[in-house]
């Protein structure tokens, strides 16, 4: 007999509006003391899979922010706007 475990990310815009997505499902076994709870594996699927899920949302919203038009600065503009120049910017690691 087992029970299933959804694993949701519920985000919600500067709106209000708001989107839920299901991060993992598991099917957990509960008839013994060594099933219960998550296994190293489960553990580290869930945690990879939200820190995925949390980047690609960060990335999409930073990009639509930067490239609407007014007030916001395009990602070409991002070094002259902070006072350096692309050859004095730090290289990336």
């Amino acid at each position: 007999m087992s029970v299933q475990f959804r694993v949701q990310l519920l985000v919600v815009a500067e709106d209000g509006s708001e989107s839920t997505e299901d991060v993992v499902v598991l099917n957990k076994e509960h008839e013994q003391l060594e099933q219960l709870g998550l296994t190293l594996t489960e553990g580290k699927r869930l945690l990879s899979e939200l820190r995925r899920r949390l980047l690609e949302r960060q990335v999409r919203t930073f990009l639509a922010a930067v490239a609407l038009p007014g007030d916001a600065l395009g990602v070409a503009d991002l070094p002259r706007a902070h006072g350096a120049r692309a050859a004095e910017l730090p290289a990336s690691r």
